[in-house]
């Protein structure tokens, strides 16, 4: 009688067993699984973090180059002075102060070329060239910055053309080549992990930087990579359709991040693009160089009366080691204390929380 019972108990015990076995296994593999999709997500984002910051400098580097040319649009100031010699001083102060820009260009009212001064070729004199059709001339008529695509000098290095309107007693156009060699210290300095690393293409899938300069040089093209492939076919506001890491808290949209790499204009830009997107939210960037840390933080309009732009960051400022302030709706500070960010960063929600 007694060896049925051991027989039963046995059994009960195999079963049982098998069932917390089981049920250990499967939560394991429901552990890892969302363990997984978590940093999935979280290198999606800082992938997307690390594109957006090269994006916003590389048209800081663009938009740095148009503002010094603006100088060179300004009326003339010395009657007397002959007025090709003028424009041949200034464009060689171009040439001084921008080192990416390799030639400029002044085209008369009729868009034809009246001066030409460059590194690489002799200075042309009234040549005569028609570019009245072209639309470094016709675009830049329309009292507006023309940035014009990417093309290869001699089939191996990325240029673009930037022109911009002359003064109304300068009817003309001046246009610049711009070596977009020099975006490659932006890129090169991009890293995520041991072998992730950020790399530019035109609209055509051809390397434009790239940390190995030798690719496109060769004017390597991408086209066929599937990431690749995604970006040429999205719109070209796809980056900012989707705030990245914007939380919930207490019905308050919260983006809080760090941004590598950005200084404070830079991140200032990022601020600005990401507040249009969550139209109601409290925002703080925070922007990493070394041991140089650089904080933006936004408050949209309609949650001023709640929460202040100034006092938040200088709060995360405070956990950095520095300090910051500014108004309710957009407040600035920095810091140099690296190693505490991602903690000053997570303050954020409380604050918002309450």
């Amino acid at each position: 009688m007694k060896r049925p019972r051991a027989g039963l108990f046995f059994k009960y015990f195999a079963f049982i067993g098998l069932l917390v076995s089981a049920g250990l296994v499967a939560s394991g593999a429901i552990g890892l699984y969302f363990s997984y999709q978590e940093t999935r997500n979280s290198l999606v984002s800082l992938q997307r973090e690390k594109a957006l910051t090269a994006a916003v400098r590389i048209e800081q580097f663009l938009r740095d180059i148009e503002s010094q040319l603006g100088w060179t649009t300004l009326p003339m100031v010395t009657p007397n002075q002959e007025p090709m010699e003028a424009r041949r001083l200034d464009f060689l102060k171009v040439l001084r102060q921008l080192p990416a820009v390799t030639e400029v260009t002044h085209l008369d009212g009729k868009g034809r070329e009246q001066l030409m001064v460059s590194r690489l070729a002799m200075d042309r004199v009234a040549a005569g060239t028609d570019f009245s059709a072209d639309p470094r001339f016709v675009e830049a008529r329309k009292s507006r910055t023309w940035f014009g695509p990417v093309y290869f000098r001699k089939e191996t290095e990325p240029y673009m053309t930037i022109s911009i309107p002359e003064a109304r007693d300068r009817p003309g156009v001046t246009a610049v080549d711009v070596n977009l060699k020099f975006i490659w210290d932006v890129v090169s300095r991009i890293r995520i992990g041991q072998k992730g690393l950020a790399y530019v293409v035109d609209d055509k899938g051809f390397l434009v930087a790239h940390p190995d300069i030798s690719l496109v040089l060769r004017k390597v093209n991408l086209s066929n990579l599937p990431q690749v492939k995604e970006a040429l076919a999205a719109k070209p506001d796809a980056l900012w359709n989707e705030p990245a890491e914007a939380r919930d808290v207490n019905g308050v949209r919260v983006l809080a991040t760090r941004v590598d790499g950005a200084d404070a204009k830079a991140l200032r830009e990022v601020a600005d693009q990401q507040r249009d997107k969550l139209k109601s939210g409290v925002i703080v960037l925070a922007g990493v160089e070394g041991d140089k840390i650089a904080l933006v933080s936004m408050v949209t309009p309609d949650l001023v009366g709640k929460f202040n732009a100034g006092k938040i960051v200088g709060e995360v400022a405070k956990a950095i080691g520095g300090k910051g302030g500014g108004r309710p709706d957009m407040a600035q500070g920095g810091g140099s204390e690296p190693q505490n960010l991602d903690a000053a960063l997570a303050r954020v929600f409380d604050l918002v929380r309450g």
